[in-house]
Order: C-alpha cells, then sequence, then structure tokens
C-alpha cells in the first residue's frame, strides 16, 4: 500500500538533513498518488505498511505519523499514526515521490496547509525557512541546521498559490508572499529580517526589504587578512550601504576570528559600507532592538515612526511568536 504522508509529518521529512544533490532529485520527482483521487480506494494504512518505508527517514519524523487517505472509510488511529482525508481541492502533481511506496507533500503543498493552523507571522517565518538555507530542527535536543538548498522559492509559492483556489489556508498564504525574502541562513536571521522589514501593521519597523546574504566586492585595496574579493552581508540595503549582521558569537569569538571580523568591517567601511552587529541578547530584548532600528533609521535617513496606533501591542505580539522556541543553538 502507498504511505502519504500530511503535511505535518511531511514538513519533518524536508527537514531531515540529507546530501545537497539527494535534495535536489527528490524534488525533481512532481508526481501524484495513483489512487489517491479514487474514493474507492478504503484499505487502512497498517504498522505494516509503514515499517516497509521506515529506513527512507521516517523514524526520524515524531509519532503519531500524520498520513492522508483518499476516502473516510480509509481512516486508521493507531498509536505510531493517525489519517486524515484527501481534499479534491488540492491541485495535481502536489506530491514528491520518496522512493516506492512512499510519498510526500511538496514544500509548496506544506505551506498552503500549515497556514490553516499557523498565525501570520509563524507562516511567513516557515516561508523563510522554505525558501531559505536552513532547516528546523525535528526535535528540541536537536540544533537548526545551515547551508542547505532551498527547498522552494517566492515564484513557486506564488505560483502553487494561484493554483490552490478553494484550499483552506490559501488566502492566508497569499497574505504572507509579500512579507518573505528568500536566502535566509538561520532562524536568528529570518527573526531580524522579520522585525527589521514587516509592516508596522504586523509588529515590524517597517523598513525596506533587505537582500539576504548577498555578496559585495572588495576592491584591492580594501582586502586584508581573511578578506578576499567579495564579503556576504546578512541583511544588505545596497542603496544605503547598511549591513546588519547577527552575531550569536560576538562577545565570545577568540581573537583569530576577532581579528578576521575585524578586518571585514574595516573592508566593508572602506566601501563606504555601515556594519551593524546585533547580538542574541540585543535581538531578544525590545529595548535593545529599537535602539538598533534608530541606527538602522538614521542611515537610511529616515524617521522611525511606524503609522499603525496599536504597533506597539503588534511588536510585542509578533517578538512573543517568533521568539517562543529559542532553544536552536544561535
Amino acid at each position: 500500500m502507498e504511505i502519504i504522508l500530511d503535511h505535518r509529518s511531511s514538513l519533518e521529512f524536508w527537514r531531515i538533513i540529507r546530501p545537497y544533490e539527494a535534495t535536489r532529485k527528490l524534488l525533481a520527482h512532481r508526481c501524484e498518488p495513483p489512487r489517491l483521487r479514487d474514493s474507492t480506494q478504503n484499505r487502512k494504512p497498517t504498522i505494516a505498511d509503514i515499517e516497509k518505508v521506515e529506513h527512507l527517514g521516517l523514524s526520524l519524523c515524531s509519532r503519531p505519523l500524520h498520513l492522508m487517505v483518499s476516502s473516510d472509510s480509509a481512516r486508521a488511529r493507531r498509536r505510531d499514526f493517525t489519517c486524515s482525508v484527501f481534499s479534491k481541492n488540492i491541485p495535481r502533481s502536489s506530491f514528491v515521490k520518496a522512493e516506492k511506496g512512499l510519498y510526500v507533500m511538496s514544500p509548496e503543498l506544506c505551506f498552503v496547509l500549515e497556514a490553516q493552523k499557523r498565525p501570520l507571522a509563524n507562516l511567513i517565518e516557515l516561508g523563510f525557512e522554505l525558501c531559505g538555507t536552513y532547516r528546523m530542527p525535528l526535535s528540541s535536543k536537536e540544533c537548526s541546521a545551515s547551508s542547505q538548498p532551498s527547498l522552494t522559492s517566492i515564484l513557486k509559492l506564488q505560483n502553487f498559490v494561484e493554483r490552490s483556489r478553494g484550499l483552506n489556508g490559501v488566502e492566508k498564504a497569499r497574505r504572507a508572499l509579500p512579507h518573505i525574502i528568500p536566502a535566509s541562513d538561520s532562524p536568528k536571521e529570518t527573526h531580524l529580517a522579520m522585525f527589521s522589514c514587516m509592516p508596522g501593521r504586523l509588529g515590524g519597523y517597517g523598513f525596506p526589504q533587505a537582500k539576504l546574504n548577498s555578496t559585495v566586492f572588495i576592491s584591492e585595496k580594501a582586502r586584508g587578512r581573511g578578506v578576499g574579493h567579495t564579503c556576504r552581508c546578512d541583511l544588505y540595503w545596497p542603496e544605503v550601504k547598511l549591513d546588519v549582521e547577527y552575531d550569536s558569537t560576538l562577545h565570545h569569538a577568540d581573537g583569530e576570528k576577532q581579528a578576521k571580523d575585524s578586518a571585514r568591517r574595516t573592508a566593508l567601511a572602506y566601501e563606504g559600507i555601515l556594519v551593524i552587529s546585533v547580538t542574541s541578547t540585543q535581538l531578544h530584548t525590545r529595548q535593545e532592538m529599537d535602539k538598533v532600528a534608530q541606527a538602522m533609521a538614521k542611515r537610511m535617513g529616515r524617521r522611525l515612526r511606524p503609522k499603525a496606533a496599536d504597533w506597539r501591542t503588534k511588536q510585542i505580539q509578533l517578538r512573543t511568536q517568533l521568539l517562543a522556541n529559542n532553544n536552536l543553538c544561535w
């Protein structure tokens, strides 16, 4: 029998760390389980069915597994799994064949269906992850992983949302899309970008969208120890030459790293780029982030005055939603 993961377990499946090419190969296998739209397929999944595909990564997913079946009569509930019924509004080819016998929802479908239960801010946060280069941990005992291949793109999410009219969650997904910025390399970069760039009505400081992990070319005269032809900037506004960096190790770096960071900062300053570093303590303290935002606003030549009358309340709500899980090892 085919095992089809629902969006909750599919999202965990995509968060499993794999070699780069293995992830790319999986993403290329867009398809649909052959019998999914046939409501007469009423055989219920069993533990034995799951055991047959356990080696494909399901052992790393939390229990119970969330499965999808074609009809109410095929639903079953066991200690190890629970079932939900397929919606005919799901666009075709919204699944990925992991291997014979196992299908998972595409990252785009996971995004739309997660909109049914996530607050808007956390849905945007998920969009950053899916379009970024990191994976959230599968359990509280693990750390998030960086330098991973992106699972999707803004354009693919937009196209999928347009094909998903009538599907629960699609309207919230559509509202989330304009606030997602690609190429984030860590959860804390995501939070820093969201605090900085989301509009005041959603609790952000309302700055223009930054370019994440953007490459800046360094002239020969500006290069120094550990500084080559290019530098990568966490949040970069090229129009005003502003680089805002998240640095969780700012106060704990060894001498060699401090020397490299100093050379990098000097090289960027030579190119006229202002670097503002944000520590974990600053990111997690609203008053400290207000000071960072004031420095950013000064560089941009603008006043920091969000238009929303209830901005402070919205800001606290946004911070609460994003910083609830602090065990990310960043």
